[in-house]
């Protein structure tokens, strides 16, 4: 019998915040016979122990952090199929705090080093395919039926 696909989950998200995107993923592959081990901000420490102990097949990684897992496959050091979920303009969002220039670079790295590049917003996702990258553009808030739905009549003048 094959063992189940084991599968990290490193994001940014922190204790309390409301789960979205990547963040309702374990509990779904969880359902599917998975194992998978999801390490949020507060976890991060854990992550090159985690790769050694729990030996994933693939890593998700999610924000600014995904740099540590596409800097390891940069050096040798994973081997792990690599998704990252290019969420936002990193540089834009934590620029002011750790540097623009850094964060931008962190983001290069990222997206370099990423089998597949997910993002929300189909302006990345064409840069990273651009830049010779697999990606899938996946939608915030978006039902699966979103085609068969009709539209709200929402109160207001904005239309």
């Amino acid at each position: 019998m094959l063992s189940p696909l084991r599968v990290l989950v490193l994001t940014h998200m922190r204790p309390g915040a409301t789960p979205r995107r990547w963040h309702r993923l374990p509990p779904l592959l969880a359902g599917l016979g998975w194992e998978v081990l999801h390490l949020p901000r507060e976890r991060w420490r854990e992550f090159i122990p985690a790769l050694v102990r729990f030996r994933p097949r693939a890593v998700v990684a999610a924000g600014p952090i995904a740099f540590l897992p596409a800097l390891l496959r940069r050096r040798g050091l994973l081997r792990s199929f690599l998704v990252h979920d290019w969420l936002d303009d990193y540089a834009e969002n934590v620029g002011s705090i750790y540097g623009r220039r850094l964060v931008s670079g962190l983001e290069g790295i990222a997206v370099a080093g990423a089998d597949l590049v997910t993002s929300p917003s189909a302006f990345r996702a064409e840069r990273a395919r651009r830049e010779g990258k697999r990606a899938v553009f996946i939608p915030h808030g978006v039902e699966e039926n979103f085609d068969a739905v009709s539209p709200r009549d929402l109160p207001g003048r904005s239309r």
